[in-house]
């Protein structure tokens, strides 16, 4: 059975003497197999695999259900499938056959609960990773800037950490040091959760300015 939809090339093998590539047989039977296994179908987009498997029960060379099974005017009538459509299209985790209303990118229901596990780990690792690189931050001002004399740095440093680890982005600041010279440094602004972070902290039985939140000063 002909693999569905996929870009020809020049046959290159050179075990098989005498054969002559035509643009309708570009390729024998044995090189044709081997030299589109693992580029994608334009029809499912799914790779090439030199089987297609169906319940357990291997049915043709090839690279989905959807496309094993499919004849070439469904197939066609997929390519011009737009989205909301009816029709009959591929699931885009395993190519099984889907006929409902055309979503790109929807899976069937077998592989919906996969997929949204897989998705949720990556975004519980993502969020790890961002959890991470901001007590990395907030450790660096402690070590960086924690020894430092005078209250009002002291402040400083702590409201630092705490933007560090709510998140907060990074800024241009402008200061003046010791001897009156003006000078810029990167500094932290406000994100969403910094301010609901102050908020929190300042609220009390006496209403949302109970308590004080200072910021100290830039050593």
């Amino acid at each position: 059975m002909k693999l569905p939809y996929i870009q020809d090339t020049p046959c290159t093998c050179a075990s098989f003497k005498g054969f002559k590539a035509t643009p309708k047989k570009p390729h024998h039977h044995d090189c044709a197999r081997t030299a589109i296994i693992g580029t994608e179908c334009l029809v499912c987009k799914h790779p090439i695999y030199s089987e297609v498997m169906d319940g357990g029960r291997y049915i043709m060379d090839g690279c989905s259900e959807f496309c094993a099974l499919a004849s070439d005017q469904e197939r066609e009538g997929f390519l011009k499938l737009k989205g909301g459509e009816y029709g009959a299209y591929p699931c885009s985790e395993c190519g099984c056959t889907i006929e409902d209303d055309y979503d790109p990118g929807s899976h069937c229901s077998s592989c919906s609960p996969k997929v949204e596990i897989r998705t949720l780990k990556a975004r519980i690792a993502e969020l790890e990773k961002i959890e991470d690189a901001r007590i990395q931050a907030a450790l660096d001002y402690a070590v960086r800037y924690g020894g430092i004399d005078e209250e009002h740095h002291k402040v400083w440093v702590i409201d630092q950490m705490v933007r560090a680890l709510t998140g907060c982005p990074e800024v241009p600041g402008e200061a003046t040091d010791a001897n009156g010279k003006p000078y810029t440094y990167t500094a932290q602004g406000e994100s969403e959760e910094y301010k609901e972070f102050v908020r929190d902290a300042k609220a009390g039985k006496n209403g949302p300015n109970t308590y004080s939140w200072r910021e100290g000063i830039c050593p």
